[in-house]
């Protein structure tokens, strides 16, 4: 039977060889677009072929922030993988490219450059760039990895300027951008709508419903009791079928 000890910096040896207590890191956001390369289960697959051809390198947990941005360093599992670096649980990391660990580049070099050095931690990027901080030191800090933390910065940023010109276009030509529509509905004479307004002169039958929208909500309804109508202005509310507004 194998056994196995820790020393006081962080590294483990078996046998009187060193070994790799790692963390699988996976990330998955929304500025990742619909790029499948990026999908959890991919980056799984990408790790684990990986890990298939280093034998020395043994999984102890991993670690998934699904949904999660890497511009800042708040981020559930990151932070529990932090923990565990703290613990000394594990002494490697593992990710399958320098986005996944962050995009923000002064977080990104802060981590590479300072925390897994000072704290004897292996880290390994599978690709974009290949990274083995144990096996090839100089490359943590060479050039080409600051260009690609830098261009992973700069993705998230680019991504954040075109989505506010698509918003402020919107704006301009008056439709909405909120996540749901405004709807405003009558259900009997007299009384009050959802939305507080009153019924006046509107004749209503039984189990019919007035419905207003602003200009810029697509979707229709297709039910028969329901009347839609579209505002004109994009900055008030017309009225359905002679209702009133206060």
């Amino acid at each position: 039977m194998k056994r196995g000890r820790k020393s006081s910096n962080n590294t483990f040896t078996e046998n009187g060889k060193k070994i790799w207590k790692c963390g699988k890191y996976k990330r998955l956001s929304k500025e990742d677009g619909h790029d499948v390369s990026y999908s959890i289960e991919n980056q799984d697959a990408i790790l684990d072929y990986y890990l298939a051809n280093h034998p020395e390198i043994q999984v102890v947990d991993n670690y998934q922030d699904d949904g999660r941005t890497g511009t800042d360093s708040d981020r559930e599992d990151f932070q529990r993988l932090l923990a565990d670096i703290y613990a000394k649980k594990i002494n490697c990391v593992i990710v399958k490219d320098l986005s996944r660990l962050s995009r923000n580049d002064y977080e990104c070099g802060h981590y590479l450059e300072y925390v897994f050095v000072s704290l004897d931690v292996r880290f390994i990027s599978v690709e974009l760039p290949a990274l083995d901080s144990y096996l090839r030191p100089e490359e943590i800090s060479s050039i080409a990895t600051k260009m690609q933390s830098y261009m992973n910065d700069q993705h998230c940023y680019q991504t954040s300027i075109k989505i506010r010109s698509v918003l402020d276009m919107k704006r301009s030509m008056g439709q909405f951008i909120g996540a749901f529509a405004p709807l405003w509905v009558s259900e009997r004479p007299g009384g009050l709508s959802q939305a507080g307004y009153q019924s006046r002169n509107r004749p209503h039958r039984a189990g019919h419903f007035s419905v207003v929208c602003v200009r810029g909500y697509e979707q229709k309804c297709d039910c028969p009791e329901i009347d839609c109508v579209r505002d004109s202005k994009p900055d008030s509310l017309q009225a359905a079928n002679g209702d009133e507004l206060p």
